[in-house]
């Protein structure tokens, strides 16, 4: 039953994060007639939020939905969404499943932005990068590691509302089983004080 609840919401990461990936590509912000968009973003919170079966088709799918837009670095951009969601997974399996501190997320989302331009740079003439990336690169970094942070910091207080909301059952718990140890001694002494009533008639 936990397998099957746990394939459902897994699913409904994967529908969710895939639906995202594709509105980013379509909702941008337009830096001097150039688009930028936080699609990596999205895509590597997938991977980290909900692991292989999250993040690598969701990356697939937003990185076709992006190289089905065409133009000059669809095709960089569509790798670097695809690596995205393989990245984001294999840092889920090897973190033990847990999504990673608000500090290492930041540099993660850091680091792959300065990726993501490099391929850029690769794969695209000169002519197109270096314009591309000099409009873009500031703004997109901007964007992409402040969600992440604001992403780490929201995932964190949820974590720590479930965890007080586990002690208050706890605790409550504890109070509970103690109550029913109480009144066992009073049934035990209550019996008790029978018996000598009877040992002892009037």
């Amino acid at each position: 039953m936990n397998s099957l609840a746990s394939g459902i919401s897994l699913t409904y990461c994967f529908i969710i994060f895939s639906i995202l990936g594709i509105l980013s590509s379509i909702y941008y912000v337009n830096v001097d007639g150039t688009p930028s968009d936080v699609r990596n973003l999205i895509i590597m919170i997938s991977g980290l939020f909900g692991g292989p079966y999250v993040g690598i088709p969701s990356g697939i799918i937003a990185g076709l939905f992006k190289y089905s837009q065409g133009g000059a670095t669809a095709l960089p951009c569509a790798v670097a969404t695809v690596i995205c969601g393989i990245i984001g997974s294999l840092i889920h399996i090897w973190n033990n499943k847990k999504f990673p501190k608000t500090r290492h997320s930041a540099i993660l989302m850091f680091l792959f932005i300065g990726f993501d331009m490099l391929l850029i740079v690769f794969l695209t003439p000169p002519y197109i990068s270096i314009a591309y990336i000099r409009d873009i690169y500031i703004i997109t970094l901007f964007g992409s590691v402040i969600g992440m942070v604001l992403f780490s910091m929201i995932l964190n207080e949820t974590k720590s509302k479930n965890k007080s909301i586990n002690y208050e059952d706890l605790k409550l718990k504890e109070m509970e089983n103690t109550l029913d140890e109480y009144n066992e001694r009073i049934e035990n002494l209550e019996e008790e004080i029978q018996e000598l009533k009877n040992q002892n008639p009037k």
